[in-house]
């Protein structure tokens, strides 16, 4: 009997074909099909003591079985593999969801066979449920699979457009919210300043600048007043018209000797 950490390391151990050949050879697609049987109409726990999860566990099994493996996944298919997958869909639990999803779409992808028959067994009315749930890791699974099933079979798009099911993949996973909100100081452009128009007050000299400014503070010996120069070009000749910039004028202290 296939326990939970056995379906631990065949996913552990599924890292090339042959590996995979050969746990095929030795009856693991059998063995785990027919548990996904034992456990397909059972609302488990995953996290319960005496189920281990052990459902959860046979779908990861079979998506690492599968995996770039043609001929495990017709071997999936002729054991009655997708049928228990599917039923999965319908579990209380998001991760044996998760799951079952991913063994899905493993098996969906490039195998024709495998296509029409997980949309036959009514996988399409749980996919629908999921992608509509706003959950979004199911929502995101589940539209891999709607994904894998319609690539390169125009039949399955027919059926697909006929049950609605691209127009719930083409809604987002969660509703939009509120366009978030700016500061006041950001919620409206500022006004284009012009040519002509007053400066600001330039800012008062920084203690470390160790120049000096009147009306700021005592001036220091052997410094000079604050030489403050505008960034603003005056416009040449008395009849330039004014022209709008796009950023403020600023001012620059340049402190300078005796």
């Amino acid at each position: 009997m296939i326990t939970k950490e056995i379906c631990i390391l065949l996913q552990c151990t599924m890292t090339s074909s042959a590996q995979q050949q050969l746990a095929i050879e030795q009856g693991a697609v059998t063995e785990l099909v027919g548990l996904l049987k034992h456990y397909q109409d059972v609302d488990v726990d995953v996290g319960a003591s005496d189920t281990g999860g052990i459902p959860r566990r046979v779908a990861d099994s079979l998506k690492a079985l599968v995996s770039d493996n043609s001929p495990a996944k017709e071997a999936v298919r002729k054991a009655g593999g997708i049928e228990p997958l599917v039923k999965l869909l319908a579990s209380a639990h998001p991760k044996v969801k998760k799951s079952a999803l991913v063994a899905l779409r493993v098996l969906a992808s490039k195998n024709q066979a495998n296509k029409l028959h997980t949309i036959h067994t009514g996988a399409v009315t749980h996919l629908v449920a999921m992608m509509e749930s706003g959950e979004p890791e199911l929502y995101t699974e589940a539209v891999g699979v709607v994904g894998n099933l319609v690539h390169s079979l125009p039949q399955a798009k027919i059926i697909m457009l006929s049950m609605g099911v691209l127009q719930v993949t083409a809604r987002p996973a969660t509703p939009p919210g509120p366009p978030p909100r700016l500061p006041p100081a950001l919620a409206a452009p500022p006004a284009p300043v012009r040519r002509g128009d007053p400066l600001p007050p330039p800012p008062p000299c920084s203690p470390s600048c160790g120049s000096w400014r009147p009306g700021t503070r005592t001036r220091p010996a052997g410094r000079r007043p604050c030489c403050w120069a505008s960034s603003r070009r005056s416009a040449s000749g008395s009849g330039a018209s004014p022209r709008a910039t796009s950023s403020p004028p600023s001012w620059t202290c340049s402190p300078t000797r005796w």
